[in-house]
């Protein structure tokens, strides 16, 4: 089975929802599942792929690794386990596939320096460097995107209101979520409300 977007070759790939985990505790079931289901061809595979607010974690990997973590985690005292309905194991390495063909498609790519500093979800550090920013661009279909550390890490550097755009408030709960409740949010969620910022 495909992910759908060329990303997963024929690994069954899945991704689930932790609530209420330690991002450590996590990280070590992860580690355990991982370790147990061994195999020189690594097909039994589950990490950490979003860090999306404090107690709030998604998990992706091999169908079969992400379904044993989400139990083990339920054993290991997560509030909740939920299987996310995806098609491929995003931000794991089950994306292989998709970063080569990224990868190509980006070397002949000109990639301006930004006029202010971009956040990297791989690092939640600001870079402004093109090539680091190419990279970059690369590595996060492997590895965890750090959305509440780079939330901090915005903060920390200076931002003091953010604004979601598209429709739903989700990135706003999560900002409250890592930020506190009385972090400046802002919703701009129709073409006129974008326009009305710019």
């Amino acid at each position: 089975m495909t992910d759908g977007d060329g990303g997963s070759d024929e690994r069954s790939g899945a991704m689930a929802a932790i609530i209420g985990m330690d991002d450590d505790a996590l990280a070590a079931v992860c580690q355990d599942v991982t370790r147990e289901g061994g195999g020189a061809e690594g097909h039994h595979v589950v990490q950490p792929a979003n860090f999306n607010a404090p107690g709030q974690v998604v998990i992706s990997g091999d169908a079969e690794a992400v379904e044993a973590a989400m139990q083990l985690c339920e054993e290991r005292g997560a509030r909740r386990a939920i299987a996310l309905p995806v098609s491929g194991a995003f931000h794991s390495p089950l994306m292989q596939g998709a970063r080569d063909g990224l990868a190509e498609e980006l070397s002949d790519l000109e990639i301006q320096a930004p006029r202010c500093p971009v956040y990297l979800n791989v690092t939640a550090e600001a870079a402004t460097e093109p090539e680091v920013i190419r990279a970059a661009l690369l590595e996060q279909l492997l590895s965890p995107v750090r959305w509440a550390a780079s939330l901090r890490a915005m903060h920390e550097g200076g931002a003091e209101r953010f604004i979601e755009v598209g429709a739903g408030r989700v990135l706003s709960g999560l900002a409250r979520r890592t930020l506190g409740r009385d972090v400046a949010l802002q919703q701009a969620g129709t073409a006129e409300e974008v326009e009305a910022l710019a």
